[in-house]
């Protein structure tokens, strides 16, 4: 510590272009403590010549990566700045979340020019959460990350859509589980990965892939299913004990169906769910739902809130739904 004054270097111009600091010139500080302009740390990162993953001065590694070897990802294209943003910690996506729900909380209705106002929104949104987690964090490709999108690059636009369907996704739901669980990092982390698990691309959520996740066929969807399945556990926990289960199928999947799928992932026009359930779906969720209130109401279990440990109730509760899809079929081909 003694030695720290003599360790720091001080400049009062960037060592890339030569040129001073200044307000379109704005400094930003590496970890080796070498200062360069934003801008020109900027282009060092995408369109560097060479080892662009060490410090443009001494060549200290800007990564634990780079530190050990590893070839660091410093040039960003829309793919691999869409694959970083899907590594973050589970910090630095609660810290994107909980910026997001902070302008949402302000609209209490749909906004009427939805795709304008998001576009415009999380550019902002998006620079201030990972400005804000990055000051935390020892991780300058992460940096980069930030460096992107503040200077609204062709990358950062190209992922753009995919943070939209986040936003569209947290809009959508957020009336259907507690405000508190906006605070809960665990739910946060699953709302994220609902919305991820699509890729890179549109803004389009399919109930297709609701099914292909709920037969065990594609476990890229699970976490979707996973946080469609939270819905429906606190839907059930909203409806009280008391409330009368009916007697004939038609009328359970009725209800059910105008709870779970109108309610909840109801077809809007140029917004996130697409597509009505199959019919098979519905069926299993018939099933799934009459799980979920024994559990909650007749063993008084706690509802599902996105928790780690959750993930196998969430595949044995589909599971029963199939088995008795199955039961029902096959009692039906005997009668």
């Amino acid at each position: 510590m003694d030695n720290l004054p003599y360790s720091l270097f001080i400049t009062s111009e960037c060592f890339i272009c030569q040129g001073d600091f200044g307000p379109d010139h704005t400094p930003v500080a590496l970890a080796c403590r070498h200062i360069f302009g934003r801008q020109c740390l900027l282009h060092w990162l995408q369109q560097g010549q060479g080892n662009v993953s060490s410090c443009p001065q001494c060549r200290a590694p800007l990564s634990a990566e780079a530190a050990q070897g590893q070839p660091a990802r410093a040039e960003f294209t829309s793919e691999t700045l869409w694959d970083r943003c899907c590594e973050m910690s589970s910090y630095q996506i609660d810290t994107l979340m909980y910026h997001i729900w902070k302008i949402l909380d302000a609209y209490q209705f749909w906004p009427e020019n939805i795709n304008v106002y998001i576009h415009d929104l999380f550019m902002n949104v998006i620079r201030s959460s990972f400005e804000d987690a990055s000051r935390q964090m020892n991780d300058l490709l992460f940096r980069g990350i930030h460096l992107q999108f503040h200077g609204r690059t062709q990358a950062a636009q190209g992922v753009i859509p995919s943070f939209n369907r986040l936003v569209l996704l947290m809009l959508a739901t957020r009336s259907k589980f507690p405000k508190t669980f906006q605070a809960e990092a665990r739910t946060n982390m699953l709302i994220f990965k609902a919305s991820a698990c699509f890729g890179r691309g549109g803004i389009t959520l399919y109930w297709e892939c609701l099914n292909e996740a709920s037969l065990s066929r594609n476990d890229r969807y699970f976490p979707f299913l996973h946080f469609y399945t939270m819905l429906v556990s606190q839907n059930v926990e909203y409806h009280p004990k008391g409330n009368m289960w009916p007697e004939l199928p038609q009328e359970q999947l009725a209800m059910v169906v105008d709870r779970c799928c109108n309610r909840i992932g109801r077809h809007w026009d140029g917004r996130p769910w697409e597509g009505v359930p199959s019919d098979e779906f519905k069926n299993k969720l018939v099933a799934v739902y009459h799980e979920l209130q024994h559990h909650q109401h007749g063993s008084g279990r706690v509802s599902l809130r996105g928790n780690e440990g959750e993930e196998d109730i969430v595949r044995g509760l589909w599971r029963t739904g199939t088995w008795n899809l199955r039961a029902t079929y096959n009692a039906n081909v005997i009668d």
